[in-house]
């Protein structure tokens, strides 16, 4: 279920012109793959729901388990660092290199799943929980927060048909990994 692609690579070989092989992915679901990046990518493995909280048994409508490992960056690395040195195709995502690198201390999961006051899920009290729509990139403060963008005219104004050269400049000032990366 969680590898959504119509073909998935196997059969990796040390040598070889193919050095992979592209077999059918029989749990591929059109429907599914429409959804993106839904929860149980991240919370369903084995037929049980896991998360950051501890839930008793029976207070929710399917199997839970606690697994703390949500509240740490390393969680998100399955997903976004990921390269095939087996067959020889160079590391294609490496954020979490690059937020190691950084020097920053903050998790992945503080920058960016926004802490909110509601219902995580039906039927539970009201508490502070991480926002799952991973909005950071597309959110304007924190982009200012991240990114300093300059423009470099020739001219301080230009009328309508005038030729415009332009050189602009964005600085990564606060992320902790490439901007964009994977």
């Amino acid at each position: 279920m969680l590898e959504q692609k119509p073909k998935i690579l196997r059969g990796f070989k040390e040598t070889g012109p193919l050095p992979f092989v592209a077999i059918k992915n029989k749990e591929f679901d059109t429907m599914l793959i429409k959804e993106g990046v839904t929860c149980v990518v991240c919370h369903l493995r084995n037929k049980t729901l896991y998360g950051p909280r501890e839930i008793k048994e029976g207070d929710a409508p399917h199997p839970v388990k606690y697994d703390p490992s949500f509240q740490k960056s390393e969680f998100c690395y399955t997903c976004h660092s990921w390269g095939f040195p087996r067959a020889r195709i160079k590391q294609t995502c490496s954020t979490n290199d690059e937020y190691k690198m950084s020097g920053k201390k903050e998790t992945c999961q503080a920058c960016h799943m926004e802490r909110k006051e509601g219902f995580a899920s039906l039927g539970r009290p009201k508490r502070v929980y991480g926002m799952h729509d991973q909005k950071s990139s597309r959110n304007p403060e924190e982009l200012r927060n991240a990114l300093k963008v300059e423009l470099k005219t020739e001219k301080d104004t230009y009328k309508p048909g005038d030729k415009l050269k332009a050189e602009i400049r964005i600085t990564n000032i606060g992320a902790g990994h490439r901007v964009p990366t994977g």
